[in-house]
């Protein structure tokens, strides 16, 4: 059975591409982490483009996790945006 837990806090991910992406949730299966969700850019280094995502574990594991402080201003608005928008309402 697959279920989704929401994380008490978000992370912040950099990509081989150097495009930032949040995690906000996890989806497990049978105990184990299956997939994530959050959000990424649709277009590579375009940070206004920003949408829900599901991220395969393999994806994340060869990403960088980032300090919140990290991460560069427009990032930051749209990624948190995102989380105004999407998972806020949701909870």
């Amino acid at each position: 059975m697959r279920t989704y837990h929401a994380l008490s806090q978000p992370r912040y991910y950099r990509d081989r591409a150097g495009d930032f992406f949040i995690v906000v949730g996890v989806w497990r299966e049978g105990g184990q982490v299956s997939r994530y969700g959050g959000a990424a850019s649709v277009v590579i280094g375009q940070a206004l483009h920003v949408i829900g995502w599901e991220f395969d574990v393999t994806y994340v594991r060869h990403c960088r996790r980032v300090a919140a402080d990290a991460v560069p201003t427009r990032w930051h608005q749209s990624l948190d945006r995102y989380i105004d928008q999407e998972v806020i309402p949701c909870v």
